[in-house]
């Protein structure tokens, strides 16, 4: 049968299988096709071609139907599989089972390699078999073939294309063995902090004084070229100077609404644009690090508007470092931007405060994180009982991204339904009815009360520093009240209990509510360097219950001035009452007056 000449050069370069597969002889082979063995004397020519052939004819009886021969003359099904006429249909199915394994375990498996390893695991029956079809068939379908056959080849000896055997679900494309499978990369898991991040300035949380003032710069084109974001973690810092890359860098911009579905703005999202470079200050703080920016910065941007630094941290760069950076931020290129962002603006040199626009970043206030949990919650098709957002964004303290880490953990704790009893369990805390019992317990003396409490909660887990954590938070509401306050000033308590708390307030006064604060505050500095959290809050609200037998100093010095004895209410007994305790020491002190 009269062969093409492309199907010719598919047989002399057909059993080069892959990379992993040549040995010294195929290498010697491939030496010979090039046209290097015309260097060589007659006699290693000669001993290289009986090499070859002895080579070839080695292979061909070890797996015969590889050969090319044969598979010219083979007949092919619909899918261009060899029919395997004589084969039963368990070696089959054991075969095609093979090579699927074979494709999914290396996802890079030549063709050949393939049947190879299939006709190693079936045995020398379903070779012989296999070969002894393909030769029977090849008279009376050697002319319906002729294409077919030039096709299969293709595939087998072609180390680019995926395997003749292939799983039910593969939809024809190919994935090299070091290319990264993109469909892997997407489905990749990411966190609520990260997917419900804010893409546009009208989606900053608390932060609308910025937005309205980035937003007018850009109306107004005056954008300048450096900013400096500060403000407390988890706030929104780094999230609105991408907003602002975005909206600098779209293909519609610059724009205060960026349309997030062009190249820019979705690889400045993902934080992969080649033009806008994050730079991490922590990692990136010496002078030399600095002096490569200085040389990149030169550069003109590669496809965007403008080539932009986002340095985070930036407060941790060295003094060095901020000094060679003066210049180029004070006159950078035309074509650059400088946004940075710090947690610490005071450990920034006031040459580098002069040269930036500062924006500071408030702290969020509760209902709004309220508010964006339960937008969260509902989109992750979660409920909630009434007051676990609440919750959390009081434990929060003003830090969106803290609230969110805190859902994360409650999404997976309990992904269906959020109870408030869940919300306590997973951060160690109270109930808010418990917190305010122990503050009325407190507030009439009552230390038996108190340690029965508190031993209550050490059987539930309860934290003991969230615990004086929660209660610092509800004098501090206790004290506002005090001082005239309305309900809206509340952040720690909730509004429904603004009664009681006004009745408790009344009933301590402001002085033993301050006093009260200072304790707590003392006992949070001391248990982050004791290991007996226990004992030392107990021993505040010990000391909190005997706030009442403790008399002000300024009432001290007014009776010394106006020539009275002080009467100092030291309650040592506590079965009595302040008022008798009093008496008994003015008694005392008349009759140690008229003895001496």
């Amino acid at each position: 049968m009269a062969r093409s000449k492309d199907s010719s050069q598919s047989e002399t370069s057909g059993w080069l299988f892959s990379s992993d597969e040549v040995d010294s002889d195929a290498n010697q082979q491939t030496s010979d096709d090039l046209g290097l063995s015309s260097r060589k004397a007659p006699k290693e020519r000669s001993d290289s071609k009986s090499a070859k052939n002895e080579k070839s004819s080695e292979q061909a009886s070890l797996f015969p139907c590889l050969d090319p021969q044969n598979i010219d003359s083979a007949s092919f099904d619909e899918k261009g599989l060899p029919f395997l006429h004589g084969v039963s249909e368990d070696q089959t199915e054991t075969k095609l089972d093979l090579e699927k394994s074979a494709f999914s375990a290396s996802g890079a498996l030549s063709s050949s390699a393939s049947i190879e390893v299939a006709a190693l695991q079936t045995g020398d029956d379903v070779q012989s078999r296999v070969c002894e079809n393909l030769q029977s068939s090849a008279d009376g379908h050697s002319g319906e073939t002729t294409t077919d056959s030039s096709a299969l080849k293709t595939s087998v000896f072609s180390s680019t294309l995926p395997p003749l055997s292939r799983d039910a679900s593969y939809d024809g494309t190919y994935e090299s063995p070091n290319q990264t499978s993109l469909s892997r990369r997407e489905t990749a898991y990411q966190v609520v902090a990260r997917r419900y991040r804010p893409q546009a300035f009208d989606e900053l949380i608390g932060q609308e004084t910025v937005a309205r003032a980035l937003s007018n710069a850009i109306e107004t084109n005056r954008v300048g070229h450096a900013y400096l974001f500060t403000g407390a973690r988890g706030v929104g810092k780094t999230s609105c100077a991408r907003i602002f890359a975005k909206a600098l860098n779209c293909v519609e911009g610059p724009t205060t609404r960026p349309c997030l579905k062009c190249d820019s703005c979705v690889s400045i999202s993902t934080g992969d644009d080649v033009d806008v470079i994050e730079i991490d200050g922590a990692s990136n703080r010496g002078v030399d690090e600095i002096r490569q920016l200085r040389q990149n910065a030169a550069v003109a941007p590669s496809r965007s508007r403008y080539k932009i630094y986002i340095i985070d941290e930036v407060h941790m760069l060295t003094r060095e470092a901020f000094n060679a950076l003066l210049k180029t931020l004070e006159e950078p290129p035309v074509r650059v931007k400088f946004i940075f962002c710090t947690t610490e603006p005071n450990k920034i040199p006031i040459t580098i405060l002069s040269r930036c626009q500062r924006f500071d970043f408030s702290n969020i206030n509760g209902a709004s994180i309220s508010s964006r949990l339960k937008q969260i919650a509902t989109q992750e098709g979660t409920d909630a009982e009434d007051g676990v957002f609440d919750v959390l964004a009081r434990r929060a303290n003003g830090s969106m991204r803290d609230a969110q880490s805190l859902l994360e953990q409650l999404l997976s704790f309990a992904p269906n339904h959020i109870s408030l009893a869940d919300v306590h369990s997973m951060l160690g805390s109270v109930d808010d009815g418990k917190v305010f019992e122990l503050i009325e317990a407190t507030a009439q003396g009552d230390s038996k009360r108190v340690f029965e409490l508190l031993g209550s909660m050490v059987a539930v887990g309860v934290d003991f520093g969230t615990l004086i954590e929660q209660t610092f938070g509800a004098y501090r509401d206790l004290m506002v009240v005090a001082s005239g306050c309305n309900s809206t000033e509340l952040i720690y308590s909730p509004v429904a209990r603004f009664d009681e708390i006004k009745q408790v307030a009344k009933k301590m006064g402001l002085r033993r509510i301050l006093a009260s604060l200072q304790i707590l505050d003392q006992t949070t500095q001391r248990m982050r360097y004791s290991a007996q959290a226990r004992i030392l809050a107990e021993l505040a609200f010990a000391r909190l219950c005997q706030l009442d037998a403790f008399q002000p100093i300024e009432t001290l010095v007014s009776q010394l001035k106006s020539g009275a004895i002080p009467q100092v209410n030291i309650d040592l007994d506590f079965q009595k009452k302040p008022q008798e305790n009093n008496l008994q020491f003015a008694e005392d002190d008349k009759k140690k007056i008229a003895t001496d």
